[in-house]
């Protein structure tokens, strides 16, 4: 502190004789002396003072000044850049069910492209819900049996184009109630309707549940899809048993006798719990069925 107050009565006595400062600043310099002694003279009646002007000018010496907006901002801007780099992978998980978001989504894109080139060079289609759906834990994977329309005029609909599509499609969407089908106003064409009433008597927001089909591939009937039913099983299976592995699932819903079956028979689900038959004309018949694991198909 003594020497700050000297060095500043040095300056401002060079710059008064040759800038020519005037009498102002030989007051100001005058009174910054008159300063510096009075605390000299307190020092010397109380020398206690002196110890605690060094301890406090120490202290200020430690003292960093903290740039928390600024560090704010910086961090902000990592985590910006490695989003835009693509999923983090993060390994902090106990169960499958818990992995982090990322690692889901990442591992079941992994999958995808996984996916025989054959495969993928055909007409078809994957997931019926956005990237949020596979991207949180669910109990509930629903799964029709492929993508209907002809493969003929939807030719440049393939399913590489479906797996781009997914990565950079909006986390909330579901194709039953935000896609039109067939010019149609969104939620009202063919099956749309009818899943839509499915999730609302379930309490379930169609956005939110995972939703694919058991093959990839479009087909015009269920026939021809079925002569080649075990390659294209093979191919496919793996992405679903990703999906039902990452995302927690324990119960599958099937649209359909075929897919039902199908499914049954990847996850080895043989035994009958439940069966119910409607009362209309149609007298339809939908079964449940549970295998070793307690995974449950319906």
């Amino acid at each position: 502190m003594q020497i700050a107050l000297v060095a500043m009565a040095i300056y401002t006595l060079v710059w008064i004789f040759t800038e020519g400062g005037g009498y102002l600043l030989l007051l100001a310099m005058l009174f910054v002396v008159a300063i510096y002694a009075a605390v000299l003279w307190g020092i010397s009646r109380n020398p206690q003072l002196k110890i605690h002007l060094d301890e406090a000018e120490a202290s200020l010496k430690k003292v960093k000044p903290r740039r928390t907006m600024p560090n704010a901002r910086k961090a902000t801007k990592g985590i910006v850049k490695a989003l835009a780099k693509g999923p983090v992978e993060m390994r902090a998980s106990k169960s499958p069910a818990d992995h982090p978001i990322d690692d889901r989504q990442q591992t079941i894109i992994e999958a995808l492209m996984a996916l025989p080139d054959h495969i993928k060079r055909q007409s078809g289609a994957l997931f019926y819900t956005g990237a949020d759906a596979f991207s949180q834990p669910s109990s509930i994977y629903v799964l029709g049996l492929n993508p209907g329309g002809d493969p003929g005029t939807q030719e440049a609909n393939t399913v590489a184009k479906a797996i781009t599509a997914f990565e950079k499609a909006p986390g909330q969407w579901s194709a039953y109630q935000d896609d039109s089908w067939e010019g149609a106003t969104p939620g009202t064409s063919g099956m749309q309707p009818r899943v839509l009433h499915f999730f609302k008597m379930l309490g379930l927001d169609a956005r939110s549940v995972p939703a694919s089909n058991v093959i990839f591939v479009r087909s015009t009937t269920e026939g021809t899809l079925t002569l080649d039913k075990d390659e294209l099983i093979s191919a496919c299976w793996p992405v679903h048993r990703t999906v039902i592995q990452r995302l927690g699932v324990t119960t599958i819903i099937c649209f359909g006798i075929t897919a039902g079956k199908w499914v049954r028979e990847q996850v080895g689900a043989n035994n009958l719990i439940g069966e119910f038959r409607e009362t209309n004309a149609r007298r339809w018949k939908s079964q449940a069925h549970q295998n070793r694991e307690g995974v449950d198909l319906h």
